[in-house]
């Protein structure tokens, strides 16, 4: 089954309101922004803790600190992405100024001079979970099929339906309105088998596509940690996940100056969607030194129940050699919830001396358990959902991380691996790597870190459902430079 991306989200949706299997997995595939020392090493601190992003993977970390902790963390990102339509090449770029996270513990010693429990640690911040900035520039020409076509084949291929009920707000009618009432779809009273058709009469259109993706997954937290021994680490946390999303494409279809066939001469179709959500979600997880150089963890996090709403507006506006058309879409609005998959997490550390370390987590997400549910009770999001079990799978990401001492300095590097979500290679779900560096400097209890990271993304989006339509090739290049200073005290 071919899944197209994001372009004509709301009008070419899997269900009448514009929620699809791809919003689901966009919401789960979860990438923690945290700290500078979290970044330089990969983000495999599953087994490590003494992090105040470890709030977010496994809360048994914030049971390894011994003192009390401020700090706070902020990113710079550059995305580059580049496209290939039809064999012409296409760039784009966005660069944006990241929050990446706050906290503050507080390490309570309760040992009174016997062994058992030693410390009971309360931490409270905020952790970036995910990052949606991005931008896409496509540029191309087309000589096989337009949009035009699929809004053409939406009308025959569901029993060719009189022209007068186009205004109807059925599922396979969205975005179709607008192609009607832009004049770019005929109706043939005297044909009876297909008599929609396009008004374009020939092919070999520029097509162009503007995408401006906004915003991000910031998660609250309250985590507390004990440990007991030395030995073992144990941990909670209870959080809230707020989603802010948005994005807004135009795209537009044009005519060669010198194709005389057509009346046509371009349309286009603008569409901004803004999303908004707020979740809940638990963490548990533990820490054990089975020797005093080895650290073994594991840690569980419940899906999160997330309460969503979307809004929507949409308008198409068409040039004729005679006249020109526009035609907007009343704005929609849609309030529904997410459930997003569970994730476990698995970690090793080893401690070399006291000079270094090394440390590598797995972490397990299954994409198939996502659900979209209607809060009302007005759509059941069946096929939604089926997609989600067939299209998805459970995925891997692997994250590995080292550690060096130098008197006041630390030096870092770190590799981390992330499954795709899918079994499509659409550009949202194809599996990528993380290459990261970084530096710290620790001395009285200030510290100031660096990372840097760049990720490289390959894929493959479609602009929209067409069985002759080529997939546009994509590969995205994401510098982020994170800085994070605190105190210990």
């Amino acid at each position: 089954m071919k899944i197209w991306f994001l372009l004509f989200g709301i009008s070419l949706s899997f269900s009448g309101f514009g929620q699809n299997q791809l919003d689901a997995i966009r919401y789960s595939n979860l990438h923690y922004g945290g700290s500078a020392r979290y970044n330089s090493m990969g983000g495999a601190f599953g087994a490590l803790g003494g992090d105040l992003s470890s709030a977010s993977i496994n809360p048994a970390g914030i049971g390894v600190y011994r003192s009390s902790e401020f700090s706070i963390s902020t990113a710079m990102v550059s995305n580059s992405t580049n496209t290939n339509h039809y064999g012409n090449n296409a760039a784009d770029f966005r660069l944006n100024l990241n929050f990446n996270g706050i906290g503050y513990l507080t390490s309570i010693d309760i040992s009174k001079g016997v062994t058992g429990w030693q410390k009971i640690n309360f931490a409270v911040g905020y952790n970036k979970i995910a990052n949606f900035n991005n931008r896409y520039s496509i540029l191309g020409v087309n000589n096989n099929n337009s949009a035009i076509d699929q809004w053409v084949n939406n009308l025959n291929e569901n029993g060719g339906a009189d022209a007068s009920t186009i205004n109807d707000n059925s599922q396979y009618y969205q975005g179709t309105n607008l192609a009607w009432q832009n004049y770019l779809i005929d109706y043939d009273t005297n044909v009876t088998t297909s008599p929609y058709q396009s008004t374009l009469q020939s092919y070999g259109q520029t097509q162009a596509l503007t995408l401006i993706e906004k915003g991000a997954i910031g998660e609250n937290f309250f985590a507390i940690g004990g440990n007991y021994g030395n030995k073992l680490y144990i941990g909670a946390t209870l959080a809230t996940d707020k989603i802010k999303y948005s994005y807004e494409t135009l795209y537009s279809e044009t005519v060669s100056e010198t194709d005389t066939s057509n009346n046509l001469q371009n349309f286009s179709l603008s569409e901004t969607i803004s999303t908004q959500g707020r979740g809940y979600n638990a963490k548990i997880g533990v820490i054990f030194r089975p020797i005093d150089y080895v650290r073994l963890g594991a840690a569980i996090q419940t899906p999160t129940y997330f309460i969503m709403s979307d809004q929507w507006t949409t308008d198409m506006e068409s040039t004729f050699k005679d006249t020109s058309f526009y035609y907007s879409d009343p704005e929609g609005r849609y309030d529904y919830i997410l459930i997003t998959p569970y994730r476990a997490t698995l970690s090793a550390g080893i401690q070399v001396g006291k000079t270094g370390l090394i440390s590598a987590d797995y972490e397990i997400v299954d994409y198939k358990t996502a659900r979209l549910q209607s809060e009302n009770g007005d759509y059941d999001f069946a096929n939604e959902n089926s997609a989600i079990i067939n299209n998805h799978i459970t995925s891997g990401n692997l994250k590995i991380g080292t550690e060096w001492r130098i008197e006041q300095f630390k030096i870092r590097a770190g590799y981390s691996y992330f499954g795709k979500s899918s079994l499509t290679d659409l550009a949202t779900n194809k599996a990528y790597s993380t290459y990261s560096v970084g530096l710290g400097f620790k001395q009285n209890g200030f510290f100031m870190d660096m990372a840097y990271n760049l990720s490289k993304k390959y894929g493959e989006l479609y602009l929209y459902d067409s069985a002759s339509l080529e997939a546009t090739a994509t590969a995205n290049n994401i510098h982020r430079i994170t800085t994070s200073i605190g105190f210990q005290f």
